[in-house]
């Protein structure tokens, strides 16, 4: 039974972007339907995958259109959580639902029905005020502690390490496509990451008369490219080079 007080803690909040959109026509086409329904059951089902998979004390609850998750304030828990969220990140991202959020360290209770507590406040400050565009922005606390030893030892034997890099804009924030730089770690493969960069350029070129909408992809574009390009990959192509 959990004692009913705060404890040290890393929470992840993640906003499904669009989401009361994606809830409205889904009555509308059994396509937009099945996108709902693959969307919840995939954060379902990464929920119980991270439970057992190197964890320390995690804990994650949906409701509506965000995603908590946290552990222990401990180097293993904040390497298992960054996985974590990168891996629900890119798992959304194959379908077509994008994700922006904020990952903080601090006092936090979670329970079983209840997440609340000052970490909580400030990952979804990160989030709802800052973030702008579909980026997963960190706290100072836990991006010094990812620069410390112990989180380089507690991450020793991960194919990939979870990695925070800085945005050109300041923040620091997590490199979820870092995790493309070995495709192994995916299902299919290349074949997986093709698709997230089919699911970005279609997006992009559909927001073209929704500036604020634009600007948001075009950030997550360019991101995308940047990390493509390392290895020769199919870029994304924005709208007026397709023209």
């Amino acid at each position: 039974m959990l004692e009913k007080e705060y404890s040290e803690r890393y929470v992840a909040f993640l906003d499904i972007l669009g989401f009361s959109n994606i809830v409205s026509t889904s009555v509308a086409s059994k396509e937009s339907t099945a996108t709902l329904i693959a969307a919840v059951e995939t954060i379902g089902e990464l929920q119980k995958q991270y439970d057992s998979l190197k964890s320390d004390d995690f804990r994650a609850q949906t409701f509506s259109d965000c995603i908590v998750m946290s552990e222990k304030a401990s180097p293993l828990g904040l390497v298992h959580l960054l996985a974590a969220t990168t891996h629900a990140a890119l798992s959304l991202l194959e379908i077509g639902i994008f994700i922006r959020g904020g990952f903080a360290k601090g006092l936090l209770y979670h329970s079983d029905q209840v997440v609340l507590g000052p970490a909580m406040i400030r990952a979804y400050q990160l989030e709802s005020s800052i973030a702008r565009y579909p980026r997963i922005l960190v706290d100072q606390s836990t991006h010094q502690d990812s620069c410390t030893d112990a989180f380089q030892k507690a991450a020793t034997g991960w194919s990939i390490s979870p990695r925070i890099a800085l945005a050109e804009d300041g923040p620091p924030f997590v490199d979820i496509f870092d995790l493309t730089r070995d495709p192994a770690v995916f299902e299919n493969g290349l074949e997986d990451i093709e698709k997230i960069q089919k699911v970005i350029e279609t997006e992009l070129h559909k927001s073209i008369y929704i500036p604020a909408h634009y600007e948001k992809l075009r950030w997550l574009a360019i991101y995308w490219n940047s990390v493509s390009a390392e290895f020769n990959r199919p870029l994304v192509k924005f709208p007026h080079q397709s023209a």
